[in-house]
This record gives structure tokens, C-alpha cells and sequence, in this order.
């Protein structure tokens, strides 16, 4: 829709070709392909590479005549490594659509890289954590209030055997020594 109709424009395309040297490489790896000929590289971005027929068919499909389809390949060769890299590319031409098609919709979100996954599970675990000692906290400041308030109310009664009951008592559980007891 934003091209010259008639066949008067034209789109030139480059791109990798279904048997690149960088295909059998992600092919390889787990996890990598999202599809007949999609991959996610390491850092997250895709790559497709092209099969003859897909590209023909993509672009005729719209109405688009084709007028050149070629296939460039070359060989490169790591001498430090001694290895051979066959890398290949695919080159087309193809002509506007006589009438103009709806523009295409937009590609769908990329799915979420793993080491956001792990981040974010990373951030939640951090989150829990700070809740479960937050509530710890709060529940040990609960206790020593109710135990103040329990104190209190014994002393507020002043009776000595009673009291002697409660002193000894925090001592037995370790809850204050025979010192701050003096005190």
C-alpha cells in the first residue's frame, strides 16, 4: 500500500538462505529454533533464513511478479582454525502489485529471553523473602509486646510470689539473665 502500483516499484531483498553456515550452528544448540527455519540467537534476536519457494510465494501471493531469485554462496576459510564456513545468501527482485495490498499486521511480541525469566524469578524469590522476614519481625515485636503487657499486669498486681514466678521464669527460657535481673 506504500508502494508505486503497476509494477513500477520494486523490492530488492538480501538475506540469509536455508543452509547458512549460521543455521547449522543454532540448529545445533537446544532450545534454539522456533520454527522450519527460525532461530533465536544468544542475545535474543531472530533470524530466518530463506527457502526459494517461501520467499516466491510470500511475495507472488501479494501480487508481486518475481524477477530475479538467486542463491550467492560462497565459502570462507578460517586458515588459523583450518575451517571451511559455507555461508549463503538469498537475492530477489520483485516488481509492485498492480493493485495495492492491505498493509500486513504487525509481528506478534518476541517471546520473553531467558535471562529476563531468571531475573524476574530472581526478583520475586527476593520479594518473598523480605515479606517472610517482614512478618517475622512484626510477629517478634507482637510477642515482646504481649510479654510486656503480661509484665505489667503482674506488677501492676505486685504479687511477690507471683512475680518471683515470672522472673524466674524469663531466666529458666534464657529470656533475660540472672544480671539484668539484679538490676
Amino acid at each position: 500500500s506504500v508502494m508505486r502500483t503497476g509494477g513500477q516499484g520494486r523490492v530488492l531483498l538480501r538475506d540469509y538462505a536455508a543452509g547458512d553456515l549460521a543455521q547449522t550452528r543454532l540448529g545445533t544448540r537446544d532450545g534454539r529454533k522456533l520454527g522450519d527455519n527460525f532461530y533465536v540467537r544468544g542475545d535474543g534476536t531472530r533470524a530466518y533464513y530463506f527457502e526459494n519457494r517461501f520467499i516466491k510465494r510470500l511475495f507472488t501471493d501479494r501480487g508481486m511478479p518475481l524477477e530475479e531469485l538467486q542463491v550467492h554462496e560462497r565459502a570462507i576459510t578460517n586458515r588459523g582454525k583450518g575451517q571451511r564456513m559455507e555461508r549463503r545468501w538469498v537475492q530477489c527482485i520483485f516488481a509492485s502489485a498492480e493493485v495495492p495490498e492491505a498493509p500486513l499486521p504487525p509481528p506478534p511480541p518476541p517471546p520473553e529471553p531467558e535471562w529476563q525469566k531468571r531475573a524476574r524469578a530472581a526478583e520475586s524469590a527476593r520479594a518473598a523473602e523480605a515479606a517472610r522476614s517482614e512478618a517475622a519481625r512484626a510477629q517478634a515485636e507482637l510477642d515482646e509486646r504481649e510479654e510486656g503487657e503480661k509484665t505489667k499486669a503482674i506488677v501492676a498486681k505486685c504479687d511477690r510470689v507471683e512475680l518471683e514466678n515470672f522472673i524466674n521464669e524469663l531466666r529458666v527460657t534464657g529470656r533475660v539473665d540472672l544480671e539484668e535481673i539484679e538490676t
